[in-house]
């Protein structure tokens, strides 16, 4: 009898243990979270062309037109994510491939005045200046961190 109640025992055990399938409440995950899982060695790459270790832009048009770049780095991987307006969203190498000639081209550091800073991702990453609002975190070396913001009042309409 002791035999029985020790498999019976070891039975539920494995059951409760167990908990559910995965998959079935498996947790969706936003897209603006997938950043973490994508990563880039920089152990080959120079990144002494950065002035920044983090850079978080998001830029949003009237009709709901958004663009976003998402950009970390950490010892000697980087995680980074591009979301093209009317596009799909580019990760990894491919996003790498397409952010590190941009943020070279960038001129600006944490001494800039904010409309300077706006205007300098403008103008390289080919932006129209037509935004309902600008958004962008920025981590420099030393976790020194910069916010820069604007919005913009859209024109009411005539009607």
């Amino acid at each position: 009898m002791k035999k029985w109640n020790v498999c019976v025992v070891s039975v539920l055990f494995l059951f409760t243990a167990c908990g559910e399938p995965t998959g079935e409440k498996e947790e969706v995950k936003n897209d603006l979270n997938a950043v973490d899982n994508i990563s880039y060695d920089l152990a080959d790459k120079t990144t002494d062309a950065f002035s920044f270790t983090a850079f978080n832009l998001d830029v949003h048009y009237p009709e709901g037109v958004t663009y976003r770049v998402y950009y970390s780095a950490y010892e000697n991987t980087a995680q980074a994510v591009v979301y093209e307006m009317g596009k799909e969203r580019i990760s990894g190498t491919q996003a790498m491939n397409q952010l590190t000639p941009l943020f070279r081209e960038m001129s600006f550091d944490q001494d800039s005045s904010d409309s300077l800073v706006i205007q300098d991702v403008l103008h390289v990453f080919g932006l129209s200046e037509g935004y309902k609002h600008f958004s962008l975190r920025v981590v420099y070396p030393g976790e020194s961190e910069r916010h820069y913001e604007n919005s913009k009042k859209q024109p009411l309409s005539n009607g």
